[in-house]
Parts: structure tokens; sequence; C-alpha cells
């Protein structure tokens, strides 16, 4: 047999499998059939600001500690991937962070917080506020504590699975906090 009719049929074939599959799929279930039950609802999943603290500045840096909590609510298993987030200071952005691995690819990443039904954890991270001098009324102001902290932050949680293309993303906001 020649190699092209060998193609030919094996392209055929194929072509046949996927109208099959389309035609099967588009077919109602048989009356007295239950259909399948509905995903569940990934919408237990709370996560609230614990805390900003910021520390003890120096002439040239101050550090700021940062913590959520994220609560599972529901009871099934929440795999949150990753939570971003930016803090600003008096309406400025002093950091943008993120706690956690963007998936990448088909398998999502391994760095995750894995948050059973009932079942809570807390996400930490620290930064430091750089001293620019390029605005000393600013940075006055971040020392004496006396400025309006927001933070504005996205998080990604699925089901539990591995697989990518499943989760949620929701965004959120927390403040004007005053230190």
């Amino acid at each position: 047999m020649s190699a092209k009719i060998l193609v030919a049929a094996a392209v055929i074939g194929l072509v046949a499998a996927v109208a099959a599959v389309a035609l099967y799929g588009q077919q109602e279930a048989p009356q007295g059939i239950p259909a399948a039950p509905a995903a569940p609802q990934q919408g237990s999943l709370e996560i609230t600001l614990e805390s900003i603290a910021p520390g003890v500045p120096s002439s040239r840096a101050m550090p700021v500690e940062i913590a959520f909590a994220a609560e599972n609510r529901g009871e099934e298993t929440v795999l949150l991937q990753y939570l971003s987030y930016s803090v600003m200071a008096d309406g400025r952005r002093v950091h943008a962070g993120i706690i956690g691995e963007r998936p990448e690819g088909f398998v999502a990443a391994s760095n995750f917080v894995t948050l059973i039904g009932g079942g809570s954890a807390t996400l930490a991270d620290s930064f430091s506020i750089r001293n620019t001098g390029a605005d000393p009324e600013f940075w006055e102001a971040l020392a004496s504590g006396g400025v309006e902290w927001t933070v504005r932050a996205e998080a990604s949680h699925s089901a539990s699975s591995m697989v990518a293309g499943g989760e949620r993303l929701e965004a959120l906001e927390f403040g004007p906090i005053v230190s």
C-alpha cells in the first residue's frame, strides 16, 4: 500500500472519531436519568488583612511586615495558588509582592496553600520601603506613623486539582488603615 493511502485513511478515521464525539456530546440525556451534579461553588474562601506592621525606620529604610488570613468556610478542599498584593501609603504605591506562585503551563505550580474544609492559614511577607530622599515630608509621615495604608490584592484559588484552568481570581481591597 502506498503511504499516501495510509495517511488518508488515518485522517478520515480521525475526522470520523471527532465527528462522533461532537455528535454524541450534543445529545440530551434520556428521560429518567439525572444530569451530572453541578460543580461545587468555590466562594467559601475568605481572605482578610490580618496586619500591616511598619517597623522602626532608619534614615535609609523602614521594614514592614504584612499578614493575610485565609479561611476555608466550605467543606471542599481549596488550593490557594497565589496572593499578589500592592501596598499604598497615602495613595503612593510603596511595594508590590506575591505570596505563592502563578501557575504556568498545563500543570499548576506546587507552591500552593492547601486549605481543607474549615481550615485556615496565615500568609505573611515582609519588605522594606527605601528612603530615596526625594520627598522628605512623605518620609517624615512614614517615620512618625501618620500615613493611611491601603492594600489591594488578587487571590487565585481553585478546587483541589493540580491541573491549571479551573482557577478563580478574586480582587480584594483593604483600607484605609491609619498607623
